[in-house]
Parts: structure tokens; sequence; C-alpha cells
């Protein structure tokens, strides 16, 4: 007999999650039908690739009221945002609405909405669409191919217990989240009533930086990392789920500890791009990153505290508002950005707030970190 019967049999009051047990493995096109039907409908209530949340954190509702077309959804589907599936951005649709062609509507058919959401939303389900992707720097996924998925489909009763036990754990990350933006909220308050009043003498970026210009030839092989504003440089491969890059790096950018690497990518999060520091030993990016080397040693939290401040955004705003943005990327030469002025420094007693503010943050998302890969595991027991 089983630990988990055994435990039934001397307790028997106490409920047990039997996740999977007793059910059957399916492919999704058994439990899903793909809504057809448009419509218009106020934006507030509009789903699109741009404002769905990444790592399956919801959505974003745009403040507009005029009308959108779209596919029409109804609460209970699951909506997914097929246009770089490697961010993983679904929703479980809690009223109803319209969405963008990009977006994939899944209906249930057979299935308790819950549960098929959180068999859409984990990794396990993105690795699987990333495998059949077609395109490089806008890769989209195959839905004939997304069908052929299989996950288990137990009793409506044993669905209804993973969801309850889901839905538990995305509350727990839903307040570690609210800590996080917080604590974010915090740092901006006290960076604008304390060092971003102070009157610094500047200096520009051309001054502390120079451009790194070496590239990887046939020589030098390395990781190719990518920048993101919320991760900062990650392993390419490890991010996206698949090579990314070019076969042929020779052209790449070589970056090496202490080296800062801009994005021209700009998000909601990060509208004038990242410029982020690289702490590993050697690795490439593409050559449409900026790479600067300081000149000499530079505290990261001066050059972040920099970066996000408004004297740096504005300067930022004003030299990007002419240039049109194409596909998120805005429109800045090296010789403009290296114009930015610095502060030449900060008071050292600003450096340690900002720095424990900075490690407290740190610590939050750890643990956030720690809540999402919990959560991955589970999904992963419970279907595959």
């Amino acid at each position: 007999m089983s630990n988990q019967q055994d435990t039934k049999k001397k307790n028997p009051n106490v409920p047990t999650l039997r996740f999977g047990i007793g059910g059957q493995k399916r492919p999704l096109r058994d439990v899903v039908v793909f809504p057809k039907s448009t419509a218009s409908c106020p934006k507030n209530i509009y789903i699109s690739t741009e404002n769905l949340k990444q790592d399956f954190q919801g959505f974003v509702a745009y403040q507009d009221n005029s009308l959108s077309k779209g596919i029409s959804f109804k609460e209970g589907d699951t909506l997914f945002a097929n246009i770089r599936p490697y961010l993983k951005k679904a929703f479980l649709a809690s009223f109803n609405g319209c969405c963008s062609p990009d977006v994939i509507c899944f209906r249930p058919a057979g299935i308790l909405p819950g549960y098929l959401y959180y068999a859409i939303a984990n990794e396990h389900f993105t690795d699987h669409v990333m495998e059949a992707c077609k395109g490089s720097k806008m890769p989209r996924g195959d839905r004939s191919w997304m069908l052929q998925k299989e996950i288990f489909v137990p009793s409506e009763e044993e669905q209804m217990k993973v969801v309850s036990f889901l839905r538990l754990i995305d509350q727990r990350i839903e307040t570690q989240n609210k800590i996080i933006e917080e604590q974010i909220s915090l740092e901006k308050a006290i960076k604008s009533m304390g060092i971003y009043s102070v009157s610094h003498d500047t200096i520009p970026l051309s001054s502390v930086f120079e451009v790194v210009k070496e590239k990887a030839g046939a020589s030098i092989k390395a990781t190719v990392y990518t920048a993101s504003a919320k991760y900062g440089l990650v392993d390419e491969e490890r991010f996206f789920k698949k090579k990314i890059s070019s076969d042929n790096t020779e052209n790449y950018t070589v970056i090496r500890n202490g080296d800062y690497v801009f994005s021209k990518s700009s998000s909601r999060d990060a509208p004038y791009g990242a410029f982020l520091a690289f702490e590993g030993k050697i690795g490439l990016v593409s050559p449409l990153y900026f790479v600067l080397r300081p000149r000499k040693k530079l505290s990261n939290v001066t050059i972040e505290s920099w970066f996000s401040s408004s004297h740096c955004q504005k300067q930022m705003g004003a030299i990007t508002q002419e240039g049109a943005r194409s596909h998120g990327m805005l429109n800045i030469s090296l010789k403009d950005f290296l114009s930015l002025r610095l502060w030449q420094s900060i008071p050292s007693q600003y450096e340690k707030v900002f720095t424990a503010m900075k490690l407290k943050r740190e610590i939050e998302e750890c643990l956030l970190e720690l809540l999402m890969k919990q959560k991955q595991f589970l999904l992963q027991e419970m279907f595959i």
C-alpha cells in the first residue's frame, strides 16, 4: 500500500490531493476549441500581446474606451500571446471581451476553465510551443503543434482540487509582487526627495566610458547574452528556450566583466531602454547593442540611480522624441547616447541608502522566484 493510502487509512478525514491519478493523458485538441467570431469592444476590455504581462501575471487594462475590433472571448477562456511565446503571457478571462489575432483564445470543452488555464500557463507548455516556432526576431507559435500537447485530464473533482491549490500559490505570488512594487515605489520616492533635489556636477558619458569595438571574429566562442530590463543580461538560450542569435557570431561584440550594455528596446517598464552592467567573465552581444567600458571603476548603484532618474529620463526624451520608434526600438545614435550627462558622484550617505534598498528588493525578488519555481514544479508533476 502506498504512503498516501497509509495516510488516508490512518486519517480518514484528511483530504488528499491526487493530482493526475485516475485521469488519462489527452491531446489538447480533445479539450479545447478556438472561437472564430469577431466583434468590437471598448479597449479597456481588449487583450493584446502588448497589455498581457510576462510570466503569466495577468494583464494591464488599456485606459481607453474607444472601440477595438478583435476575436470575441468569454469569461473562462484562456488567452495566450502567440508572439514571442517565451515571454510567457497568458490570462484566464474573468470577463467577456475581444482579443488581438496575435492572441490565441482557448475555450474549454469538457474541462474546467481553471484547469485548462494552468495546463497552458506553465513553462512546459511554453517549451512545447517554442519547439515549432517560426521566425527569429518575432517568433510565432504553431496552433496545430500546440494542440498536440498532451495533458493529464482527471475527474472534475480532481481538477477542482488542483485549481484550488494552485490559486493559493498564485495569491501568494500576487502578494509578493505587490511587496516588490511597493519597494520600488519607496525607492523612487526616497530618490525624488533626496538625491534628485541635490545639485550635481555633470560630465558627458563619453568622458567616463569608452566604446567597446572588439568583435568575436572566428576565434572567440562564448555565451550570447540578451538584455532584459527586468532580469538584466541573461543567457540567450536559457531565456528564450532556443537559439535566437545568428549562427555566425563573428560580428558580435565581446563583453567583459564591468562593461555596460545599452539596449534600445523600449517597453512599458523601460520606456527608454535598459543600461545594464555585465558581471560575468566574458560573453557576446548583438551588434545592435551599445557596449561601453568604464575608464575607471564605477559604482553600479550610481549608474542605476542615474539612469532611472528624471535627470537622465528627460535627456533621453529630448534625443529620442523626434525619432520614430520602430517595432519598440528607440531611434538613438551612439553619438547622442554618449552626449548624455552623468553625475560625477553622489553623496556617500545616499549610496549607502540606495545599496540597502537594492539589497532588500533583490531579497524579495529572490523569494518571488522561489515561489514561481515551486509552482512550476507542481505544474510539472500534475500535467507531465
